[in-house]
């Protein structure tokens, strides 16, 4: 496997950002049924529900992450723009209300783990643990598949 340029770790860091906070946009379902406060989670609730709509709403906040210079800013931007941490969203997608929901949640966790962690090594300048990551990443599993294979999918029908 190659190794990604800087600017090309940072380019994936925002693309598995933005998948974390589409697929977080599942909140709906739990605040729904009263097992979290709707106001924390309001912005993500706010995403559209169709899951091509959503990804498209993203995709501003996407490429500003993009052009982001630090794993600091990219994580920031979500931040600022959602109001919920990515460390929020690994204790959302940790809550045992997701098991008896069709969407999101619990396979998710391990994924935003991955990611937050992805953002440490970039931001400590651990390279070659980046690397490592971005390829784990690549083949982690989620509810229907292998992340990037949502990735692509999403990307597709843009």
């Amino acid at each position: 496997m190659p190794t990604p340029q800087a600017p090309d770790r940072l380019a994936w860091l925002a693309d598995y950002m933005s998948l974390v906070y589409h697929e977080a946009r599942n909140v709906r379902h739990i605040v729904r049924d009263g097992v979290v406060e709707p106001h924390r989670w309001k912005y993500l609730v706010a995403l559209p529900v169709n899951r091509e709509e959503a990804w498209r709403a993203l995709q501003d906040i996407r490429a500003k992450a993009r052009r982001a210079d630090s794993a600091g800013e990219i994580l920031q931007i979500f931040e600022r723009r959602f109001r919920v941490s990515l460390s929020q969203l690994v204790s959302l997608y940790d809550n045992p209300a997701w098991r008896s929901q069709p969407f999101g949640g619990n396979a998710w966790k391990g994924v935003a783990e991955l990611v937050g962690d992805l953002a440490s090594c970039l931001g400590a300048g651990r390279l070659s643990d980046a690397d490592v990551l971005l390829h784990t990443l690549r083949v982690a599993r989620h509810n229907t598949g292998a992340v990037i294979d949502k990735l692509c999918q999403l990307d597709q029908r843009l």
